[in-house]
């Protein structure tokens, strides 16, 4: 799997290098993309589980829906990028930029969140149960309508309610 992994990611490199931006459900399962600069790139619903993306520039990304767990994300610049309904449980952000990103309804279960810098960002529906916020500034971050006390939690039905 590792020669596989190196394969995909110089090819991937290669093609983003002539141009290509669209990526997106890609088979990157441990690459290493370590400092790679793909600003825009379009990576929707790509595996990139256990993949390394420390100090990568993903500047504007498009990762929706993407496989990011257990991915090294450490110190990379996610400005602005979209990842909404992407899977980043145990994954390890740990001083990455994420201003003004969109998370909504990512799973960062278990994930180091360290020092990161999610100001602005929107992340209505994020499940950050487990994960690790210290030094984390999310200042001005959109968490969405949070529930009213008393109101059934989502999915749950009061008493007398139709189905």
């Amino acid at each position: 799997m590792f020669l596989l992994a190196r394969l995909r990611a110089a090819r991937l490199l290669s093609a983003y290098a002539r141009g290509r931006r669209d990526f997106s459900h890609w088979d990157l399962r441990g690459a290493d993309l370590r400092g790679a600069d793909l600003a825009r790139i379009d990576l929707r619903g790509a595996r990139l589980r256990a993949a390394c993306l420390r100090n990568a520039r993903l500047l504007g990304a498009i990762l929706s829906g993407a496989d990011l767990a257990a991915t090294d994300l450490a110190q990379a610049d996610l400005r602005d990028a979209v990842l909404a309904y992407a899977q980043l449980t145990g994954a390890d952000l740990r001083d990455a930029q994420l201003t003004g990103a969109d998370l909504t309804g990512a799973r960062l279960v278990r994930t180091t969140l360290l020092g990161v810098r999610a100001d602005w960002a929107y992340a209505a529906e994020a499940d950050l149960t487990g994960a690790t916020l210290d030094g984390a500034d999310f200042t001005g971050t959109d968490f969405g309508p949070l529930p009213s006390a008393g109101a059934p939690a989502h999915g749950d039905h009061a008493a007398g309610d139709a189905e």
